[in-house]
């Protein structure tokens, strides 16, 4: 067991009983919320993948039969972008689970370590107990959620205003939009997934979270 791992670990048992049922009623509470944020949600993130490639791959068609319309240059932007969009819908997804097994972790963790809270009048018991809880989600420096959101609308927002006053054209601000939703929606899925595996290193080795993932249609 690691060091950081010791450190998480609840030491408010009275028998090693006590320390097992402890133990397997935070996997069973785990896993049902996960299980439930997955059937809840899964269909939903797979309906929206499949809208937006539809959405870019019907761009890419209209490009095409467009094309004499516009200049070489400018078609070849707008089949990037098209393409890029196929991608990014394919990655919105699979952040769109990172997200939704670490709000469910987050609800699972809390609810459950309130409730043990609850249950005891055991002063002692109850502080050693928040400090269990709050030792497994030492993650808020961790978390730029807000500042990737706030960079995506700034530069959207950029955009759209040089469009509109004729600083950008069309075609070169769809294909930076595309490429500002790629890296925000990277940046997002690379902070969501290093939260979970700090969330996995600072839980004890009686319990594991495990991902629920998308699975093949």
């Amino acid at each position: 067991m690691t060091n950081k791992s010791k450190e998480t670990r609840p030491k408010f048992f009275n028998t090693p009983e006590e320390e097992q049922e402890f133990f397997k009623s935070y996997q069973v509470h785990l896993n049902k919320a996960l299980q439930t944020a997955y059937e809840e949600n899964i269909d939903r993130f797979f309906v929206q993948k499949k809208l937006l490639q539809f959405l870019a791959a019907t761009g890419a068609l209209y490009t095409f039969v467009t094309q004499q319309e516009r200049l070489p240059a400018t078609n070849t932007l707008l089949l990037g972008a098209c393409a890029g969009a196929l991608a990014v819908a394919s990655i919105r997804e699979k952040n769109q689970i990172k997200e939704m097994n670490l709000s469910a972790f987050k609800e699972a963790h809390f609810s459950f370590c309130s409730n043990k809270s609850l249950e005891t009048k055991d002063v002692s018991k109850k502080i050693k107990l928040l400090k269990f809880s709050d030792a497994i989600l030492p993650i808020e420096n961790l978390d730029h959620k807000k500042q990737v959101a706030t960079c995506y609308w700034l530069s959207t927002l950029a955009l759209i205003g040089g469009n509109l006053t004729n600083k950008i054209a069309f075609e070169p601000a769809v294909f930076a939009e595309t490429l500002i939703w790629g890296s925000c929606t990277l940046a997002n899925y690379i902070n969501n997934n290093a939260q979970i595996k700090l969330i996995q290193n600072n839980l004890p080795k009686e319990i594991k979270f495990t991902e629920q993932k998308s699975y093949e249609r």
